[in-house]
């Protein structure tokens, strides 16, 4: 989009609305080198937090991990490669684990927490099925450090197809155009990123598992009351729900797509993400405008993030303040109606 649009449309709106570590013995066959992490740019929360044991969002080693804790029963996945699941048991501050990874591959590992909880340390062996074998062959370091929520903190992620179908057509996006709005408010953390496909949406949305914070996931592209559209097919509601129950803490999941709530799609996505989950869907019922849709979301959106309504009282609001976000307008209307709605769980 060129920047004298983005311009006017931003102007409209304004107008309107080091790591501790636990020792552990050392191995013969130990790896002594593991990858270090780059330094994050989080401010600290307003007060110390009791951590909760293993559970929880870690950077380790290999990839982002969470796992999740019942009694004494831990499960996670972890995102290196094509990513990995991981179950185990724990005994004090010890984590005794199994993991596999796609194509069969299969082994142990063994997790000893710090004493503060932010870190832990660990072995790991491919082929491993007990500690012993753990401890007798070739292993490797498997390090964390656990991500600690921000306070006041909400991530407003944008995933978004591919607008353009060859090098004539323009660049252009919504995520670019909400990435510069949102930059003003300090506790609003931004990401764009782009999918082709049904298998490109699901790695990306399964990365959003490590956010400790709440999420508003904006999904733009085509769309139809039987799915989101993209370059390489259709994302279906049980694609969209198994994607998006990763997310432990979505506050928010917006269709900015034609017609997304027309029919049947949000129970689809809540059939497929399962009975735990409990976010709102919001979206249009209509063929919707380019621009009008961009002024009714930026309104929607800054209502809920910055004004802090909870979304249900954002889509009532947007619908009184712009008229075009309703049912109807007026006859002769050169922005169409937009019909945004919203779905509770």
């Amino acid at each position: 989009m060129q920047l004298p649009r983005v311009c006017l449309l931003l102007t409209l709106l304004c107008g309107c609305v080091a790591r501790p570590s636990a020792e552990l013995p050392e191995t013969e066959h130990a790896v002594a080198a593991v990858p270090t992490f780059p330094a994050r740019s989080y401010r600290p929360a307003a007060a110390a937090l009791e951590l909760p044991g293993f559970a929880g969002s870690w950077r380790t080693s290999y990839g982002a991990l969470r796992l999740k804790v019942e009694g004494q029963t831990a499960k996670g996945r972890y995102r290196y490669g094509s990513g990995g699941t991981i179950e185990g048991l724990i005994e004090g501050r010890t984590l005794r684990a199994r993991y596999e990874e796609p194509g069969g591959v299969t082994g142990r590992a063994r997790f000893v927490l710090s004493e503060d909880g932010a870190s832990f340390r660990g072995i790991w062996r491919a082929g491993a099925v007990s500690d012993a074998e753990l401890d007798a062959g070739p292993s490797a370091v498997w390090e964390g450090t656990r991500i600690v929520p921000v306070a006041n903190r909400t991530w407003l992620i944008v995933l978004e197809a591919y607008w353009q179908g060859d090098l004539l057509e323009p660049d252009y996006s919504y995520g670019e155009m909400l990435g510069a709005f949102f930059e003003r408010l300090p506790d609003v953390e931004f990401r764009q990123r782009f999918f082709a496909g049904p298998q490109d949406f699901e790695r990306i949305v399964s990365e959003c598992a490590q956010l400790e914070e709440p999420v508003v996931l904006y999904i733009s592209s085509h769309g139809s009351p039987e799915g989101i559209h993209s370059p390489q097919g259709m994302i279906a509601g049980d694609v969209l729900g198994r994607a998006v129950a990763q997310i432990p803490n979505l506050r928010l999941l917006h269709l900015g797509a034609c017609e997304a709530l027309l029919g049947e799609l949000p129970a689809r996505i809540r059939a497929a993400a399962g009975e735990d989950t409990s976010f709102p869907i919001s979206g249009f019922t209509r063929k919707v405008d380019w621009g009008g849709s961009a002024l009714v979301d930026f309104t929607y959106l800054d209502l809920v993030l910055e004004r802090g309504l909870e979304p249900e009282q954002a889509v009532a609001q947007t619908r009184r303040l712009v008229l075009f976000a309703g049912a109807g307008v007026p006859e002769g209307a050169a922005i169409p109606a937009t019909d945004l709605k919203i779905s509770q769980p």
